[in-house]
């Protein structure tokens, strides 16, 4: 008889939340517009009580990754940051690669974090900062799609054959949350193309925007170049007072 008892006031207190429910939803109904609560499956389930409480599916957050703050005194290279953006997003069918090249210590990591930050809103898709040298690429991808994203990589397709690291790289890209946005990825400090050519995204996917660090000029001929040189004795000078201070008599003409 309790357990009857019980049953009967939790069906009372449901029927009243979903009472509740539907008039929260006609006196704020234009709030509602454009969502799943604005659908005719909803209103009929909360105007006969027969709501479902299954929760909507969350939109996916974009994930934004830049793992380096930069330098806040960073001057110069104003050419090659609007150069970047306007061969990034050059209009063609196939995914657009630049490459940021020069010796080591003359800013190209730099350059990458500053035009990541300043053209941060561009990418609602997403941004992702992946370090090449001495790393395994295909786990650095799986990885950052496992813990950033959260997403279980599948090991068989449809017919339960394992896929290799290859094919699971390739469905991390297929699957890259959210679904719609560009996504600018950034590998860092790449030594040979031809060992990352197999991971990255397809030609044909202009989602992807893809910039590239190396100290090879010329790294590969379907790639954009934009060489980097040392700062002028100008952009220098101006570094400098930006760290130590406009006072600081070691600075000179």
């Amino acid at each position: 008889d309790n357990i009857a008892y019980f049953a009967t006031v939790t069906a009372d207190v449901l029927r009243s939340l979903c009472g509740k429910y539907a008039e929260l939803f006609e006196s704020n109904e234009n709030n509602f517009k454009g969502t799943y609560f604005s659908n005719e499956i909803y209103k009929s389930q909360i105007s006969e009580n027969t709501f479902v409480f299954n929760s909507p599916e969350k939109p996916f957050k974009p994930i934004k990754y830049i793992p380096k703050t930069g330098n806040p005194n960073f001057v110069g290279r104003t050419d090659e940051l609007v150069k970047i953006h306007e061969e990034l997003h050059t209009q063609n069918n196939k995914i657009r690669i630049c490459a940021l090249s020069g010796m080591g210590s003359v800013g190209k990591t730099e350059l990458a974090i500053q035009y990541a930050q300043k053209y941060y809103d561009n990418y609602s898709g997403g941004i992702c900062w992946l370090n090449v040298r001495d790393t395994n690429l295909a786990n650095e991808i799986i990885q950052f799609i496992q813990q950033q994203m959260g997403l279980e990589i599948p090991q068989r397709d449809n017919q339960e054959n394992p896929f290799n690291l290859e094919e699971q790289v390739e469905w991390c890209w297929q699957n890259w949350q959210p679904s719609e946005g560009l996504v600018l990825v950034i590998l860092d400090d790449v030594t040979e193309y031809k060992d990352i050519k197999k991971l990255l995204p397809r030609t044909d996917n202009q989602r992807f925007k893809l910039l590239i660090t190396t100290r090879q000029r010329r790294l590969d001929t379907n790639l954009v170049d934009i060489p980097l040189d040392i700062l002028s004795k100008d952009e220098a000078l101006s570094l400098l007072r930006g760290i130590l201070g406009e006072e600081d008599s070691r600075i000179e003409r």
